[in-house]
Protein backbone atom coordinates (compact mmCIF):
# COMPACT_ATOMS: atom_id res chain seq x y z
CA UNK A 1 0.00 0.00 0.00
CA UNK A 2 1.27 3.83 -0.73
CA UNK A 3 2.21 5.52 1.79
CA UNK A 4 -0.13 8.49 2.30
CA UNK A 5 2.56 11.39 2.04
CA UNK A 6 4.71 12.60 -0.78
CA UNK A 7 7.68 14.63 -0.66
CA UNK A 8 9.27 16.79 -3.21
CA UNK A 9 12.55 19.25 -2.71
CA UNK A 10 11.45 22.47 -3.83
CA UNK A 11 14.98 23.53 -5.47
CA UNK A 12 15.61 22.15 -8.66
CA UNK A 13 18.43 20.99 -10.59
CA UNK A 14 19.90 23.23 -13.70
CA UNK A 15 22.89 22.89 -16.03
CA UNK A 16 24.71 26.18 -15.29
CA UNK A 17 27.82 26.70 -17.79
CA UNK A 18 30.06 23.37 -17.49
CA UNK A 19 28.10 21.85 -14.17
CA UNK A 20 25.20 21.29 -12.47
CA UNK A 21 23.63 23.05 -9.19
CA UNK A 22 20.58 23.59 -7.27
CA UNK A 23 18.54 26.51 -7.47
CA UNK A 24 15.86 28.50 -5.77
CA UNK A 25 12.79 28.56 -7.80
CA UNK A 26 10.82 31.64 -6.27
CA UNK A 27 7.81 30.97 -9.31
CA UNK A 28 7.46 27.53 -7.88
CA UNK A 29 7.22 28.81 -4.27
CA UNK A 30 4.46 31.52 -4.91
CA UNK A 31 2.19 28.95 -7.38
CA UNK A 32 2.49 26.33 -4.59
CA UNK A 33 1.02 28.55 -2.07
CA UNK A 34 -1.19 29.75 -4.86
CA UNK A 35 -2.12 26.56 -5.64
CA UNK A 36 -3.37 25.42 -1.97
CA UNK A 37 -7.35 24.28 -2.48
CA UNK A 38 -9.24 27.09 -2.04
CA UNK A 39 -11.75 24.39 -0.80
CA UNK A 40 -9.69 24.13 2.70
CA UNK A 41 -10.04 27.85 3.52
CA UNK A 42 -13.18 26.44 4.95
CA UNK A 43 -12.75 25.44 8.83
CA UNK A 44 -8.68 25.16 7.63
CA UNK A 45 -5.69 27.71 8.57
CA UNK A 46 -2.78 28.08 8.24
CA UNK A 47 0.38 28.16 10.55
CA UNK A 48 4.03 28.88 9.99
CA UNK A 49 6.78 31.73 10.37
CA UNK A 50 8.89 33.72 7.90
CA UNK A 51 11.69 35.69 7.62
CA UNK A 52 12.97 38.65 6.42
CA UNK A 53 16.44 38.22 3.80
CA UNK A 54 19.40 39.55 5.01
CA UNK A 55 19.48 42.31 2.08
CA UNK A 56 16.09 43.89 3.45
CA UNK A 57 17.62 43.92 7.30
CA UNK A 58 21.05 45.57 6.09
CA UNK A 59 19.28 47.97 4.23
CA UNK A 60 17.05 49.35 6.49
CA UNK A 61 13.38 48.22 4.42
CA UNK A 62 13.01 45.56 7.22
CA UNK A 63 13.43 46.17 11.27
CA UNK A 64 14.60 42.72 12.56
CA UNK A 65 13.12 43.06 16.04
CA UNK A 66 9.47 43.61 14.66
CA UNK A 67 6.89 41.05 14.33
CA UNK A 68 3.60 40.92 12.24
CA UNK A 69 1.82 38.20 13.87
CA UNK A 70 -2.06 37.18 12.38
CA UNK A 71 -4.39 34.15 13.68
CA UNK A 72 -6.46 32.97 16.24
CA UNK A 73 -5.18 34.24 19.17
CA UNK A 74 -6.64 34.58 22.35
CA UNK A 75 -7.68 37.92 22.57
CA UNK A 76 -9.69 37.78 19.38
CA UNK A 77 -7.33 39.83 17.74
CA UNK A 78 -6.74 39.28 13.91
CA UNK A 79 -3.52 40.34 13.99
CA UNK A 80 -0.84 41.98 16.20
CA UNK A 81 2.55 43.70 15.94
CA UNK A 82 4.84 42.94 18.30
CA UNK A 83 8.45 43.24 19.20
CA UNK A 84 10.51 40.19 19.46
CA UNK A 85 11.05 38.41 23.11
CA UNK A 86 14.71 40.00 24.02
CA UNK A 87 13.12 43.27 23.86
CA UNK A 88 9.35 42.69 24.42
CA UNK A 89 9.15 45.14 27.39
CA UNK A 90 9.64 47.56 24.02
CA UNK A 91 6.50 49.28 22.67
CA UNK A 92 5.95 48.06 19.10
CA UNK A 93 6.82 50.59 16.46
CA UNK A 94 3.57 50.32 14.65
CA UNK A 95 4.35 53.40 12.50
CA UNK A 96 7.67 52.41 10.90
CA UNK A 97 4.96 49.54 9.51
CA UNK A 98 2.14 51.02 8.69
CA UNK A 99 3.47 54.98 8.18
CA UNK A 100 7.37 54.11 7.43
CA UNK A 101 6.80 51.83 5.15
CA UNK A 102 9.31 49.29 7.31
CA UNK A 103 8.55 45.43 6.42
CA UNK A 104 8.60 43.18 9.62
CA UNK A 105 11.83 40.82 10.70
CA UNK A 106 9.64 38.25 10.79
CA UNK A 107 5.61 37.04 9.79
CA UNK A 108 4.04 34.77 11.66
CA UNK A 109 1.07 32.83 11.25
CA UNK A 110 -1.17 30.73 14.18
CA UNK A 111 -4.46 28.99 12.86
CA UNK A 112 -4.72 32.05 10.87
CA UNK A 113 -7.90 31.85 8.24
CA UNK A 114 -9.77 29.49 10.82
CA UNK A 115 -13.08 31.19 10.17
CA UNK A 116 -15.27 29.79 13.00
CA UNK A 117 -13.37 31.68 15.65
CA UNK A 118 -11.68 34.62 13.38
CA UNK A 119 -13.49 35.98 10.65
CA UNK A 120 -11.44 39.30 10.24
CA UNK A 121 -8.19 37.53 8.69
CA UNK A 122 -9.73 34.74 6.19
CA UNK A 123 -7.67 31.87 4.96
CA UNK A 124 -7.41 33.62 1.53
CA UNK A 125 -5.91 36.83 3.35
CA UNK A 126 -3.23 34.97 4.96
CA UNK A 127 -2.54 32.92 1.71
CA UNK A 128 -2.08 35.82 0.13
CA UNK A 129 0.46 37.54 2.45
CA UNK A 130 2.38 34.76 2.81
CA UNK A 131 2.63 34.73 -1.49
CA UNK A 132 3.53 38.56 -0.72
CA UNK A 133 6.21 37.75 1.81
CA UNK A 134 7.67 34.91 0.01
CA UNK A 135 7.60 36.63 -3.45
CA UNK A 136 9.61 39.67 -1.58
CA UNK A 137 12.55 36.99 -0.03
CA UNK A 138 10.95 36.03 3.21
CA UNK A 139 12.01 32.38 3.88
CA UNK A 140 10.86 30.02 6.65
CA UNK A 141 7.91 27.52 6.88
CA UNK A 142 4.44 27.42 5.76
CA UNK A 143 1.33 24.85 6.91
CA UNK A 144 -1.54 24.79 5.16
CA UNK A 145 -3.93 22.63 6.92
CA UNK A 146 -7.85 21.26 5.78
CA UNK A 147 -10.60 21.20 8.22
CA UNK A 148 -10.00 19.14 11.60
CA UNK A 149 -11.93 15.62 11.42
CA UNK A 150 -14.86 15.96 13.42
CA UNK A 151 -13.87 19.44 14.77
CA UNK A 152 -10.55 18.10 16.50
CA UNK A 153 -7.64 20.38 15.06
CA UNK A 154 -4.87 18.02 15.18
CA UNK A 155 -6.95 15.45 13.01
CA UNK A 156 -6.40 16.55 9.57
CA UNK A 157 -7.33 15.04 6.30
CA UNK A 158 -5.00 17.35 4.24
CA UNK A 159 -2.09 19.10 4.91
CA UNK A 160 0.62 20.55 2.99
CA UNK A 161 3.84 21.56 4.61
CA UNK A 162 6.48 23.69 2.56
CA UNK A 163 9.90 24.33 4.34
CA UNK A 164 11.30 27.33 2.13
CA UNK A 165 14.91 26.46 3.17
CA UNK A 166 17.46 24.41 4.17
CA UNK A 167 16.42 22.97 7.96
CA UNK A 168 17.28 21.00 10.59
CA UNK A 169 15.76 18.26 13.11
CA UNK A 170 11.73 19.13 12.05
CA UNK A 171 9.11 17.69 12.90
CA UNK A 172 9.39 13.83 13.79
CA UNK A 173 10.23 11.69 11.67
CA UNK A 174 12.82 13.65 9.69
CA UNK A 175 15.97 14.39 11.04
CA UNK A 176 19.02 16.21 10.91
CA UNK A 177 19.70 18.60 8.23
CA UNK A 178 16.96 18.62 5.47
CA UNK A 179 16.38 20.09 2.01
CA UNK A 180 13.99 22.73 1.29
CA UNK A 181 10.94 20.39 0.19
CA UNK A 182 7.27 20.07 0.53
CA UNK A 183 5.23 17.48 2.06
CA UNK A 184 1.78 16.75 1.10
CA UNK A 185 -0.30 14.27 3.31
CA UNK A 186 -3.67 12.50 2.96
CA UNK A 187 -4.84 11.14 6.07
CA UNK A 188 -7.51 8.63 5.21
CA UNK A 189 -8.32 7.26 8.90
CA UNK A 190 -9.76 11.18 9.15
CA UNK A 191 -11.40 11.09 6.17
CA UNK A 192 -8.74 12.15 3.74
CA UNK A 193 -7.88 11.01 0.16
CA UNK A 194 -5.19 11.15 -2.47
CA UNK A 195 -7.24 13.55 -5.11
CA UNK A 196 -7.50 16.17 -2.34
CA UNK A 197 -3.71 16.97 -3.08
CA UNK A 198 -3.67 15.78 -6.56
CA UNK A 199 -3.76 19.92 -7.41
CA UNK A 200 -0.15 20.33 -5.62
CA UNK A 201 1.25 17.12 -6.76
CA UNK A 202 0.69 18.57 -10.55
CA UNK A 203 2.23 22.15 -9.86
CA UNK A 204 5.43 19.63 -8.66
CA UNK A 205 5.35 17.33 -11.38
CA UNK A 206 4.79 20.56 -13.88
CA UNK A 207 8.42 22.18 -12.69
CA UNK A 208 10.10 18.59 -12.73
CA UNK A 209 10.81 19.02 -8.37
CA UNK A 210 12.42 15.58 -7.34
CA UNK A 211 10.29 13.53 -5.73
CA UNK A 212 12.62 12.08 -2.46
CA UNK A 213 12.51 9.82 1.09
CA UNK A 214 13.58 12.00 3.88
CA UNK A 215 16.16 10.85 5.86
CA UNK A 216 14.91 9.30 9.28
CA UNK A 217 16.66 9.18 12.66
CA UNK A 218 17.49 5.55 11.96
CA UNK A 219 19.68 6.36 8.95
CA UNK A 220 20.50 9.35 10.43
CA UNK A 221 22.62 7.62 13.16
CA UNK A 222 23.46 4.91 11.39
CA UNK A 223 25.46 7.35 8.96
CA UNK A 224 27.95 8.75 12.16
CA UNK A 225 28.13 4.92 13.46
CA UNK A 226 29.80 4.36 9.94
CA UNK A 227 31.81 7.56 10.17
CA UNK A 228 33.36 6.70 13.50
CA UNK A 229 34.54 3.21 12.10
CA UNK A 230 36.44 4.97 9.15
CA UNK A 231 39.77 6.67 9.12
CA UNK A 232 39.38 10.00 8.89
CA UNK A 233 40.38 10.75 5.85
CA UNK A 234 37.63 8.34 4.12
CA UNK A 235 34.89 10.10 5.67
CA UNK A 236 32.60 11.94 3.27
CA UNK A 237 29.76 13.69 3.35
CA UNK A 238 26.64 11.96 1.99
CA UNK A 239 23.60 12.59 0.24
CA UNK A 240 20.98 13.88 3.10
CA UNK A 241 17.88 12.77 1.05
CA UNK A 242 17.44 9.64 -1.09
CA UNK A 243 16.23 10.32 -4.17
CA UNK A 244 13.38 8.36 -5.54
CA UNK A 245 14.27 6.28 -9.17
CA UNK A 246 12.08 6.81 -11.89
CA UNK A 247 11.58 2.77 -12.15
CA UNK A 248 10.21 2.89 -8.85
CA UNK A 249 7.83 5.73 -9.55
CA UNK A 250 6.92 3.71 -12.03
CA UNK A 251 5.93 0.53 -9.96
CA UNK A 252 4.71 2.44 -7.64
CA UNK A 253 2.01 3.44 -9.66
Amino acid sequence: MQKPELYFRLNKERAVQTHVCEVEDVDVMHELIQGVPAVWGWKGWIDGELSAPMRMIRDGTAMRELWLELGDFSGGYPFTVSMSDRIKDIVPDICALFIDKRNPGYVRFDKAGYLPRNKQVTFEAARRLAAHYVLRGYRGHLSFVSAGHKGNMSENPLSCDMRLEVWKNGPHPEVGIQPPRIRLQWRREYGGARDGIESLEAVCRKHGLKEYEFIGAGDYYRKFERQLELPFEQIREEPLVKLVEPAVLQAAE
